[in-house]
């Protein structure tokens, strides 16, 4: 989240998809050619991890600033529906591709899907003509008020007379 505050959100977004899309091409080579091993696939998995923790808090700021806040309760909704099909639908969808092209031919159309994404986020239009790296996270906030809250309420929690119970089992 910290880096998306700080870049470009398109760029950022971009970027990261761009090497998603290096990897899944590396993945599909390496199949291809009979070479993957287990640590490839290892290898792959943490990079695209820590890639999509950058993308994700980035694509998230980027809808924020391009809805309405009328709209944005949907949009965010929108983006929920698609990662809970990525689990369901996309997993069908992959496995008819590799039964399909094989493996290595999925993986190629994942890292062209990648490279297509990539390429066409750089076509979003700022909103309304407006800088969009320059604005600050419309959701960021001093977040020290909610952690003074949560320590009072703690507090007091902690303050509070307990009710003892002992049950015993003969």
């Amino acid at each position: 989240g910290v880096i998306a505050d700080r870049m470009d959100r398109k760029m950022l977004i971009a970027v990261t998809w761009g090497a998603c899309a290096a990897i899944f091409g590396a993945l599909a080579f390496l199949i291809f050619t009979d070479r993957i091993q287990v640590w490839h696939i290892a290898l792959a998995a943490a990079l695209h991890g820590l890639l999509f923790a950058v993308n994700i808090p980035a694509r998230f700021v980027l809808i924020s600033q391009m809805v309405s806040d009328l709209g944005l309760a949907r949009a965010l909704a929108l983006v929920a529906l698609t990662f809970n099909l990525n689990g369901v639908l996309f997993a069908l969808l992959g496995g008819g591709l590799i039964d399909l092209v094989g493996a290595d031919g999925a993986y190629a159309a994942v890292a062209l899907l990648y490279g297509l994404s990539a390429g066409l986020i750089t076509l979003v239009p700022p909103a309304k003509g407006v800088d969009i790296a320059a604005i600050p996270h419309r959701g960021a906030c001093d977040y020290s008020e909610y952690r003074l809250d949560i320590a009072k309420t703690l507090i007091e929690e902690n303050n509070k007379p307990k009710a003892r119970t002992t049950i015993t089992i003969d």
